[in-house]
């Protein structure tokens, strides 16, 4: 276990940060610059919408999805490369079962993309997956009780499964929380009764704790929404209920920050002093604060969709609606600190399209994209880029992990002769697509940590810490009296913090990342063993006699 070189490694990740803050605080933002006009050719993607969040694929490329245009006319889904060059992956039927599919995609586990549609063949939605190579295969149609109508694209969490939210439907009525595994099978978890919140359109986010946050449109104590926790099993409870003067109807996901206090940032489509949304820091036990109000002359109005957090702290995001140009303005681009420094930094006009939709997306290549709903040369919407002087990052899927077992990591820049840390072991047993993923088998010496990627002199770091799950195999001898040096074999061991027999807690002794002996604590009664980790709790398939 190179617990000294995980220490080194985490020193200069935040060494590196500070590196990154210092040199992207003086930078100034750049005019967006369009890669692409949608409508400019035939069958084009048209007129992506607020919920049609940007994601980037193995291969480098952005996907999204738009309401119209494709080849039947009923939206796309478009993948799109840094230099503009744009195609159509699947162009939606204009058959039941696949209509208004305009909630943006998530990259899943498998290389694939998975999406909803807000109707599906009983119009009350459906959620699909589709290839990179353009194969649709719808995988749940909604019925009413199980949910209606979802609006927010998915979340793929550390469990390996997708989270979502119908905007109605469920057992009262006012939407739900669900769960989906890979294969289609789906799981109610929660169905909210509008006192707790009602209508929720914003996707979930998982934060660092393992539980989901996210948002509801409407209901809670006043009626304006709520943001609330809830569990992976689906215990909910709500944090603040929203007053109208403090924001009001919010749909936009939240967004942790990863710089240190760990609190949320979020935003509201309306409500505030001037009635067209706030930004609004909350804090992990529910403390709120307003960091600004949008006054639509200046700074924009109405800011539906959520926030990215850029290597320099900062919160970079979009309004529709609002800034200098029309009487209702064409929409802002700007961003804010952790602090509620604000700063518009883009005003849109038309020609670089107007009605920003999506949320911006931070590539691995540290520039941000985007794009408009409408405007541009043919008035269909734009895809821009940005530059906050741009800081190269990877992104690793999944981020918990067993010895052994498979991880991706996206980025660019990558050879066979890369060097692959995976938690402060050296993969060797990797494969490498293109230049921008490796598949790479977790090393045996591997811990919860740093995930790097070092090609020639530039390194990467990833964008999340690996959780090395630990295993148990078997222990040795499987019962003694109190007192017993017991030897317990397993994976991912050599970050032990606590061992018990049963329920009574002994210290570990950590002999290597595979093995850790302890010594059968003083009250011991006859159970399992478990291990506990900064990776997570193995538990023993046997049981422990304790004589």
């Amino acid at each position: 276990m190179k617990t000294n070189a995980q220490s080194i490694r985490g020193t200069a990740a935040n060494l590196l940060v500070a590196s990154i803050v210092a040199l992207t605080g003086a930078v100034h933002a750049q005019t967006p610059t369009v890669l692409y006009n949608f409508g400019t050719n035939s069958g084009d993607p048209l007129q992506p919408v607020p919920q049609a969040a940007l994601t980037q694929g193995r291969d480098g490329n952005m996907y999204g999805t738009t309401q119209y245009g494709g080849a039947h006319g009923n939206g796309a889904v478009f993948k799109i490369d840094a230099s503009g060059n744009t195609s159509v992956v699947y162009s939606f039927p204009s058959t039941p079962g696949a209509y208004y599919c305009v909630a943006g995609l998530v990259l899943g586990n498998d290389g694939n993309f998975y999406g909803v549609c807000v109707y599906g063949s009983t119009d009350k939605g459906s959620v699909y997956k589709v290839t990179p190579g353009g194969t649709r295969k719808v995988l749940h149609t909604f019925s009413g009780p199980d949910g209606d109508t979802p609006r927010a694209p998915l979340l793929l969490a550390a469990d390996g499964n997708f989270y979502g939210t119908t905007t109605q439907g469920g057992a009262n009525g006012f939407g739900t929380v669900y769960r989906m595994a890979p294969g289609g099978t789906l799981t109610t978890i929660y169905s909210f009764n509008s006192t707790d919140g009602a209508n929720p359109v914003a996707p979930l986010i998982q934060a660092t704790d393992g539980n989901l946050y996210g948002t509801t449109q409407n209901g809670g104590a006043n009626g304006y929404g709520e943001t609330f926790k809830i569990t992976p099993a689906g215990k909910l409870t709500v944090l603040h209920s929203f007053t109208f003067t403090d924001g009001a109807q919010p749909t936009a996901a939240l967004s942790q920050s990863s710089f240190g206090e760990g609190d949320f940032y979020g935003n509201t489509a309306a409500g505030g002093a001037n009635a067209n949304g706030v930004i609004f820091d909350l804090t992990p036990g529910g403390t709120y604060n307003v960091l600004h109000n949008f006054n639509s002359t200046t700074d924009g109005a109405y800011p539906y969709v959520g926030m990215v957090q850029g290597p320099d702290s900062n919160f970079y995001g979009v309004t529709p609606l609002g800034g200098v140009g029309l009487p209702n303005g064409m929409g802002t681009l700007f961003s804010i600190t952790t602090a509620g420094v604000f700063n518009v930094l883009y005003y849109f006009d038309g020609t670089l399209g107007e009605n920003p939709a999506s949320s911006v997306l931070l590539n691995t290549n540290g520039l941000y994209y985007g794009d408009t709903e409408s405007g541009g040369t043919a008035s269909f919407g734009t895809f821009y880029t940005f530059n906050e002087g741009p800081v190269p990052f990877c992104i690793l899927q999944p981020s918990t992990a067993t010895i052994g077992s498979k991880v991706g990591i996206i980025g660019q820049g990558f050879s066979s002769t890369s060097v692959v840390d995976i938690g402060g072991d050296n993969a060797t047993n990797f494969t490498v697509t293109g230049s921008t993923f490796i598949n790479a088998a977790v090393p045996p010496n591997s811990g919860t940590g740093y995930v790097t990627v070092t090609t020639g002199t530039t390194t990467l770091f990833c964008n999340k810490a690996i959780k090395i799950k630990p295993v148990i195999s078997g222990f040795t001898p499987t019962s003694g009296p109190v007192g017993t040096v017991v030897t317990i074999n397993g994976s991912g061991l050599g970050q032990a913090l606590v061992v018990k027999f049963g329920s009574t807690r002994a210290r570990p002794n950590i002999v290597s990342n595979s093995q850790v002996t302890a010594k059968v604590p003083n009250g011991a009664v006859s159970g399992k063993i478990t291990i506990t980790t900064p990776g997570g709790t193995a538990t023993s398939a046997g049981v422990f006699t304790v004589n």
